[in-house]
């Protein structure tokens, strides 16, 4: 594309030689062949910037959506260790429950052995004083 209208502007500026004196006028303007050229060359500048302009966006734009995609990533990893941290305090609220009911069960058997003990001296007392009298 950048070519062909370049090719167009040196055309028609090698035809304006051809075409005798140039008449100025309030609609027309008359160009050498270097003004074409330049006019040329900073057509095609143009159209290289904006196409470097269009890719820069298109660029940006992708980077945008991966910031997104990895804010969002973020997101949910946060939202994942919140919840096993949940979970972990959770299980530490059982262990510690079930710890308390362990120590309560231990100091049940301890009292239970001291309560058969005292119970079987008892008996054995009763039976060496029946067998005695």
């Amino acid at each position: 594309m950048t070519k062909l209208s370049l090719s167009i502007l040196l055309i028609l500026g090698s035809l304006i030689p051809l075409s005798g004196t140039c008449q100025v006028s309030t609609d027309t303007i008359c160009y050498t062949v270097k003004e074409l050229q330049k006019i040329a060359e900073t057509l095609v500048k143009g159209q290289e910037c904006d196409t470097l302009l269009k890719v820069a966006a298109l660029q940006l734009a992708n980077r945008d959506s991966v910031i997104g995609i990895q804010d969002q990533k973020i997101k949910n990893l946060e939202s994942e260790s919140s919840v096993k941290q949940s979970l972990l305090s959770v299980k530490e609220q059982k262990i510690q429950t079930l710890n308390l009911q362990l120590d309560q069960t231990k100091n049940k058997l301890v009292w239970t052995q001291v309560k058969w003990g005292f119970t079987t001296a008892a008996l054995i007392a009763a039976l060496g004083y029946s067998l005695l009298h």
